[in-house]
């Protein structure tokens, strides 16, 4: 979104600090704490599944409402606003895609997952990126909040076998 032929006084003071509304907004829900605790669950050897449920639930459920409010407001704003959804996709979405990644590194680690042979980086990233846009829009699909039971049944059902 490029800044509007006129502006006052106090948009300029805003323009200042950010390019646009969008850097604005995202960096608000930087500062409510949006992507503070997405990182790895790591349990231990031969947990690779808890890991990747608890990892994936702990993006999803925050200790308030914040975090399940943004998977709407993605859906929302994504035709109507393209920069701040894609702001937001580089700091939330891509930060859950990391966590996951996370835990499937650990996993290869200590052994319990082999290394992908066919992606040049050693990941997996095609797996998580699948998981992570279903869990991002299974609530939309299924019209209700994502479950505990949800998140088992997308790393059951799509992640595991994936891997």
């Amino acid at each position: 979104m490029a800044r509007p032929d006129h502006i006052t006084v106090r948009d300029a003071n805003v323009y200042r600090r950010w390019k646009s509304r969008a850097e604005l907004a995202a960096e608000a829900l930087d500062h409510g704490g949006l992507t503070d605790d997405l990182g790895p669950v790591i349990i231990g050897p031969g947990r690779l599944r808890e890991e990747l449920v608890a990892t994936m639930a702990r993006a999803l459920w925050s200790q308030n409402r914040s975090r399940v409010d943004l998977h709407t407001a993605l859906h929302d704003t994504a035709r109507q606003e393209p920069e701040l959804c894609g702001l937001i996709r580089r700091r939330y979405v891509d930060s859950l895609h990391q966590a996951i990644e996370g835990v499937l590194a650990y996993a290869v680690e200590r052994g319990d997952l082999p290394p992908r042979q066919a992606d040049p980086s050693g990941g997996h990233s095609m797996a998580v990126a699948v998981a992570v846009a279903l869990l991002l829009h299974w609530g939309l699909v299924r019209d209700r909040r994502v479950s505990g039971d949800d998140i088992a049944a997308i790393v059951d059902g799509v992640l595991m076998p994936l891997l």
